[in-house]
């Protein structure tokens, strides 16, 4: 195989210095492309399947990993294999499309000198996925445009012929020259061609994206919806959904709200629907759409649709307090039967509503009082949880406690999921103190309990032997120094050093300031390795060593993401707050902060579905930079 001319030039990559998306080296990526441009069909479809994993894979880093360029020219060349299966191809095309939209990279010259030939190639879905990732390549793009024309104007398809159109739409965008040939399909084409045209890159797109939503209601997957890539099937109400984030995709800020404002008065209730729900982008995206946006989506709280209605329930829950004007229709509803009155309980709750507690204890006979027993910090799900509850509901903790104990007392289960929901009440859970460890049992429930006695102080501390017996791993520590304030024995429990460490060991550490100086050898060991990639490891090697310079140069001289595009993340948000509490001395900090505060955009990288949850990240976020700035001595 080594002199297969498929193979040409592969192993004149240094592969293993280069990395995939996991960190490892690059020589499972040689491995694979070896595979796919050599190996028999299953050999071939297993190793694009697994390219997939090691070069479109953005959960493990933010950085371009650097064998992802070097793999691209090598995939399209198995593309282009014309005896290569069907499948292989077509795989390894999407996956050219998907590196190359995933990491914002376009596509280099020997790709697209590689793909453009397969616009004419016999197979019409190689023809439509080479389109699609020209596109999606985005490098040329005058060229490639027109080369789609000339391949618009011989191709006899008529799907294929929209597919081109579709990419060379995405190709051009809005904002920039529009070639003739698709003003000329605006102005002259087919409905399809005119939606496909006005939707991505020419003319008012309120027109345009009123006729497509009229298409989805009259037909359930019109022409040009299928060459959008929208779907094959649109008979799911979710089409409409898909059609105008699509169609939102091309537009400016102003493009989508004028949108979003014209189709909440369409006459289908899918369609306006979705379109609160391009609202709720919009304030996901941009703070200072929330006020606007609330106005404009309030009177759907009375719409005869039961969807229109929750959609509008969930955007006033998720723009805090630009809610208030409504509360009264919000307590309304939370007062009523029915999926969404958790919805408006817990968003009254947040705006601090007198009528709360009452609305809350009028739903004591559903279990958990109606809301979701699982915790979760999912920026993009819906369903009230009845963590989020207890932690809104905190401020009228003593009204609610009798009733809580006495919940607790007579229902296990109850007992069970609402005990480590406690946590957020702190001191005044101290009632419930016997109740929550009673229910230590050494299994998986233990580190949340733990949890919520550490949080209830020193007025747990008769548990304090429970908690150092407990199931709670790493927890315990830190709750046995929260109850006991015995930072020796903590620390004993806490045991040497781990590199594995997490947030509950870095806080004992930094609670425990320079009585942890046993530990600094190893903390500035470990942190000169991880650097700003753990602020909760550098707060604690603040608070034990007092080294401001040390943890300043790991935050501020090197190059990362944490006071730029991944601050709305655990280790950006520590690292805001170690700089607020650093104080003063961080004052080269503040440019960066004062940035992220300043800006209109949300700190999302991806913004887009949001759900109450992620712009609540936000919101807390940019009260979080205020607080640092002050702290610093700016202005906020």
């Amino acid at each position: 195989m080594a002199d297969d001319e498929r193979l040409r030039g592969l192993d004149g990559v240094p592969w293993g210095d280069l990395v995939d998306c996991h960190g490892q080296d690059g020589t499972g990526v040689r491995d694979d492309l070896a595979a796919a441009l050599a190996g028999d069909p299953a050999e071939a479809a297993g190793a694009v399947e697994d390219l997939c994993v090691s070069l479109a894979d953005r959960g493990y880093g933010y950085r371009l990993p650097s064998a992802v360029p070097a793999a691209l020219p090598f995939l399209a060349r198995a593309a282009a294999d014309a005896v290569r299966p069907r499948q292989v191809r077509l795989d390894a095309l999407d996956l050219v499309g998907d590196v190359c939209s995933g990491w914002d990279l376009p596509a280099p010259a020997t790709v697209r000198e590689a793909l453009l030939p397969l616009l004419a190639d016999p197979c019409p879905e190689v023809r439509v996925k080479a389109a699609e990732a020209l596109a999606r390549g985005r490098g040329g793009d005058a060229a490639v445009v027109e080369a789609l024309r000339e391949r618009h104007g011989a191709e006899t398809d008529p799907g294929v012929r929209l597919r081109l159109l579709a990419a060379a739409v995405r190709l051009t965008g809005r904002g920039g020259p529009v070639p003739g040939w698709l003003r000329d399909r605006f102005e002259n084409g087919d409905r399809d061609e005119r939606v496909l045209v006005g939707s991505g890159a020419f003319g008012d797109p309120v027109p345009t994206a009123r006729a497509a939503m009229d298409d989805l209601v009259r037909e359930p997957c019109p022409r040009w919806f299928r060459a959008a890539g929208l779907g094959a099937d649109g008979r799911d109400d979710r089409r409409f959904r898909y059609a105008q984030v699509w169609i939102h995709r091309a537009l400016d800020r102003d493009g989508r709200e004028r949108v979003a404002r014209d189709l909440l008065g369409h006459a289908d209730a899918r369609v306006r629907a979705a379109a609160v729900r391009a609202a709720l982008d919009l304030v996901g995206e941009f703070r200072s759409a929330a006020g606007p946006w609330a106005g404009r989506v309030a009177p759907l709280l009375d719409d005869p649709d039961p969807e229109v209605r929750r959609w509008a329930v969930r955007s006033l829950s998720a723009v805090g307090d630009r809610a208030r004007p409504w509360s009264d229709r919000l307590a309304g509803i939370a007062a009523e039967p029915g999926d969404d009155a958790a919805q408006a309980l817990l968003a009254l709750a947040r705006l601090g509503d007198p009528r709360a507690p009452a609305l809350l204890l009028a739903r004591s006979g559903l279990p958990l009082f109606g809301f979701d027993p699982v915790p979760s910090r999912d920026p993009w799900g819906w369903d009230p949880t009845f963590e989020e509850a207890m932690e809104a509901f905190a401020p009228w903790a003593d009204e609610l406690l009798p009733h809580l104990r006495e919940r607790m007392g007579g229902d296990p289960w109850e007992a069970r999921w609402a005990a480590p929901a406690l946590a957020a009440w702190g001191p005044r859970a101290a009632p419930l103190a016997d109740t929550v460890a009673g229910l230590l049992g050494g299994g998986d429930r233990d580190p949340g309990l733990v949890a919520v006695l550490a949080a209830i102080g020193p007025a747990a501390a008769r548990h304090a032997d429970r908690v150092r017996e407990s199931a709670a791993g790493p927890g315990r520590a830190h709750a046995y120094l929260r109850l006991t304030g015995d930072t020796g024995a903590a620390l004993d429990l806490l045991g040497p050093f781990g590199a594995r460490w997490h947030d509950r060991e870095w806080a004992l550490l930094a609670e425990a300031g320079p009585a942890a100086a046993r530990y600094e050898a190893d903390l500035r060991e470990y942190t000169d390795l991880r650097g700003a990639h753990d602020a909760r490891a550098l707060h604690a090697l603040w608070r034990v060593t007092g080294d401001t310079r040390a943890v300043l140069a790991a935050l501020l001289d090197t190059d990362h993401p944490y006071l730029g595009e991944r601050v709305l993340t655990g280790t950006g948000t520590a690292a805001v707050r170690l700089l607020g509490g650093i104080g003063p001395p961080a004052g080269r900090a503040l440019p960066r902060l004062r940035a992220l505060l300043g800006s209109d955009r949300t700190a999302h990288v991806s913004p887009q579905a949001l759900s109450r949850r992620g712009i609540a990240q936000d919101r807390d976020l940019t009260a979080l930079l205020r607080d640092a700035v002050a702290r610093i001595g700016g202005r906020g």
